[in-house]
């Protein structure tokens, strides 16, 4: 799960404009600023490609933070 926290970072970095160090597992909508609701479906849009990945709306709509996100990547694995 690391590179994938990696990966996260990147893409976040990327879209989000800030440096990836700023991004972590706890990372969530409440605390970066940046990530908003447009920003959210660039983020979801990223991941998709990144990890050939399609998320359902129900799982869009709960990837709000950076474990989530890694969570519901780990799941579409099994």
């Amino acid at each position: 799960m690391d590179q994938d926290l990696v990966k996260i970072q990147r893409i976040f970095s990327e879209v989000l404009n800030v440096s990836a160090d700023e991004i972590s597992m706890d990372s969530n909508m409440d605390n970066v600023d940046e990530w908003d609701s447009m920003k959210h479906l660039e983020l979801i849009m990223s991941i998709e490609s990144e990890f050939e990945v399609s998320f359902e709306v129900h799982e869009i709509v709960e990837l709000n933070s950076v474990e989530k996100i890694l969570e519901i990547l780990e799941e579409k694995r099994l």
